[in-house]
């Protein structure tokens, strides 16, 4: 489950503007529900979304990959994954709980100087780890 809020957008050449869109699973809150598309759209949406609330890892990584505005809603049973990762990128903030609520994380600009940094240090130690493998 995933949805964002698009500025402006081209998908399949229809032109989406300032609409909630839900990716993946339907959601009676959005604008449009997009159920079924490919990962080309699915990366799309996440290129051209003004923020995005999403309960997955992937949401997660790929909200972090583009620098958007987000929010993510735990779920027990990903919760542990997505967690992770948010403790490892130093943005367990972006975790809605309490007085962290959707909105008040969506209106707020994200600081990716540490998580960058952490990020291109996890992908060089994974980098060393293939390159000592492939030997």
């Amino acid at each position: 489950m995933g949805f964002c809020r698009l500025k402006r957008g081209l998908l399949r050449g229809w032109v989406l503007r300032l609409g909630c869109c839900a990716v993946g699973e339907f959601q009676k809150c959005c604008d449009y529900n997009f159920l079924a598309i490919g990962s080309f759209d699915w990366v799309n949406f996440f290129k051209h979304a003004d923020c995005v609330v999403t309960n997955t890892f992937h949401g997660t990584i790929f909200s972090v990959l583009m620098g958007k505005r987000f929010c993510v809603l735990p779920l027990r049973q990903k919760s542990n994954k997505v967690g992770c990762l948010l403790k490892d990128l130093t943005l367990t903030g972006q975790m809605a709980s309490g007085s962290r609520t959707i909105t008040s994380l969506l209106n707020e600009d994200v600081d990716y100087t540490e998580p960058r940094k952490r990020l291109e240090s996890m992908r060089e130690e994974s980098r060393r780890f293939l390159e000592e493998a492939l030997v």
